[in-house]
């Protein structure tokens, strides 16, 4: 279902029983660079800000300094092709033909 295997059943029954499925090799390195590079332009641009959902603490108060940072991407990334490939993997391995992965995309580091 993912990497290679799209559209396989590999890692289906894992999916199913709502865990993680790792497939190492996911992306080639050029594409890991490539993104890595892309987050260093916007970071470097102030494109990252405070989501906005994380909490400082246990007693649930709000804190920016330990919030993730987001961007949210308006253009295509070297990824892109990839997830595009697995949501319809999972649309067909789920057998849920309207299953939606073009929500929102954004880098969270």
């Amino acid at each position: 279902m993912v990497g290679s295997n799209v559209g396989s059943n590999a890692g289906l029954h894992e999916l199913l029983r709502g865990q993680c499925v790792v497939q190492p090799g996911w992306l080639k390195p050029e594409a890991v660079a490539a993104l890595r590079d892309d987050i260093r332009a916007l970071d470097a641009a102030g494109q990252f800000v405070a989501s906005g959902v994380a909490t400082g603490g246990v007693d649930g108060d709000y804190s920016s300094d330990e919030d993730r940072l987001v961007s949210v991407l308006s253009h295509r990334t070297p990824a892109d092709l990839r997830l595009d490939a697995l949501c319809r993997g999972l649309r067909r391995s789920l057998s849920r033909p309207t299953l939606s992965c073009a929500g929102e995309r954004y880098y969270s580091v």
